[in-house]
């Protein structure tokens, strides 16, 4: 039998509405992901599509006009949540799930964002630390 490692799982309140935080993360990721340290062609990266609906992609486009697949959509439910079958760097055998959901409070939203399907522990314990990484300039342009 083998151990089921833990999801990943961030939160972040975000000082917006959910419909101005899932447009952010969604139509907008170009504008804060952090491609020069997480994307597949590092500088090279001009844009980050994300096509809104089940059965689209998310991908990078290079310089030289490459696309780089990052994620096939699995349910994008505007503006409260965007799941996703996650395999940046790799191929759609190798994908974890992640889902991303926008809830709103108060004083804007709380993003959620639960990431599992690891099959061992080192790719879980780089992606604890790498989304912290690529949330803080999410949290950045919500506050702008």
């Amino acid at each position: 039998m083998t151990d089921v490692l833990a999801p990943v799982v961030k939160t972040r309140d975000l000082p917006c509405p959910a419909e101005v935080a899932f447009a952010l993360f969604t139509d907008r990721i170009t504008e804060w992901w952090p491609t020069a340290i997480h994307s597949v062609a590092g500088d090279r990266v001009r844009k980050v599509v994300v096509e809104p609906l089940a059965g689209g992609h998310i991908y990078e486009v290079d310089d030289a006009g490459t696309r780089h697949d990052w994620a096939t959509v699995v349910a994008h439910e505007a503006p409260h949540r965007l799941l996703i079958e996650w395999y940046a760097g790799g191929t759609p055998d190798d994908a974890t799930r992640l889902e991303v959901t926008f809830t709103e409070t108060a004083s804007g939203c709380t993003l959620r964002l639960v990431h599992d399907g690891f099959a061992a522990p080192g790719p879980r314990d780089n992606y604890d630390s790498g989304w912290d990484v690529v949330l803080a300039p999410l949290v950045t342009a919500a506050a702008a």
